[in-house]
């Protein structure tokens, strides 16, 4: 598997690609974010967030905990919206420092649960990581969306997130 940027050259002939991405950005005192949530932000995933994620659709694998908890030089915070008993959305953050000094708040695992997507909780899960990430001393947002995930990229847009780059992945057939 081969991640080049298709920027830096061509596909080869008799290659395929797949899972093209789109990287987004944006400056936080740009961005349009709700002014009131109800969702909380904790340092851990509790039972109820991991009852809602999934990763690329499913359960997730062994050790993937260590994984999503782990972040290196920085913090991580999780989102979830919901009461005691059902988890509606829910959203991973890690704020942490570039090397020309500003501070990044990385959006993760934003998820809605099915039947009440398309109501605004992914707009206000994200609204609150921003904010979280902001308290965190973030000056700075960026995620990734599958290209062909229309919905959230037109969220994600609504906000103020513009595209910064594309990547997939290239394979020969």
């Amino acid at each position: 598997v081969i991640l080049k940027p298709d920027r830096l050259g061509d596909i080869p002939a008799g290659w395929a690609t797949r899972n093209e991405t789109l990287v987004m950005a944006a400056d936080i005192s740009r961005l349009t974010l709700p002014e009131e949530s109800l969702a909380e932000v904790s340092t851990a995933p509790g039972d109820e967030w991991l009852s809602l994620y999934r990763y690329r659709g499913r359960p997730l694998p062994d050790g993937a905990l260590a994984v999503i908890s782990a972040v290196r030089d920085g913090v991580a915070g999780f989102a979830r919206l919901g009461d005691a008993s059902t988890t509606l959305a829910i959203g991973r953050a890690a704020v942490t420092g570039a090397p020309d000094g500003r501070r990044w708040v990385g959006l993760t695992a934003v998820e809605v649960a099915e039947h009440h997507r398309r109501n605004g909780l992914g707009t206000r899960v994200c609204g609150e990581l921003v904010a979280w990430g902001r308290q965190q001393g973030a000056t700075h947002a960026y995620l990734q969306v599958a290209a062909s995930n229309t919905g959230a990229e037109t969220m994600y847009r609504a906000l103020g997130f513009v595209e910064h780059h594309r990547y997939r992945y290239a394979t020969p057939m």
